[in-house]
């Protein structure tokens, strides 16, 4: 899961792009993303970062069109992250403005697990993450919902293998070591 917002305050900014990238068996198996218009301005240095701004979003459907399809996608699922409680903090917030229930899914968050399996990581981006495990070969310029999903994907599944191989075996064992620091 990936979002990208017009700030990092929930009761003030809202989501401008959502991402869900699903995987099975360590394999992509869907991507599914959507902009998403909310209502304000797009502040200029949101713009400068992901690229989207207020033209983009002009015609983009408002949350409550896409809370059904994000909740399916959700549903049954363990979510996984980079810095999950962000993403999740504001996909709950939308939820709670449309009046849908949160999202309590089992999660796992690989800002967590990384400086926890990876010892000495420093500024443990995404992009940094991603090149320490040899999965991103350039970084990324632009922050963008549907390809932070699923190269978050990717890293996870990195990641879950580092954690087998130090022998962390079930779901529960992970969420002990991949809590958010």
């Amino acid at each position: 899961l990936d979002v990208e917002t017009t700030g990092l305050q929930l009761s003030r900014q809202r989501i401008i792009e959502i991402a869900v990238a699903r995987f099975s068996a360590g394999v992509a198996t869907n991507l599914w993303e959507s902009l998403c218009n909310p209502g304000q301005s797009v502040p200029k240095y949101i713009v400068k970062l992901t690229g989207i701004d207020d033209d983009l979003l002009e015609a983009a459907p408002m949350f409550d069109a896409i809370a059904d399809t994000v909740s399916d996608l959700l549903t049954d699922t363990v979510i996984v992250g980079h810095n999950i409680d962000f993403d999740l903090g504001f996909l709950n917030a939308e939820l709670n403005r449309v009046g849908r229930p949160p999202v309590v899914n089992d999660r796992v968050d690989t800002l967590a697990l990384a400086t926890r399996l990876l010892p000495g990581l420093r500024k443990p981006t995404l992009n940094a993450l991603a090149q320490r495990l040899g999965v991103l070969e350039q970084p990324r310029v632009r922050h963008r919902a549907g390809a932070d999903a699923a190269l978050t994907g990717i890293v996870a599944v990195a990641l879950l293998n580092q954690a087998r191989d130090a022998g962390f075996r079930s779901l529960d064992e992970l969420k002990s070591i991949a809590r958010p620091v």
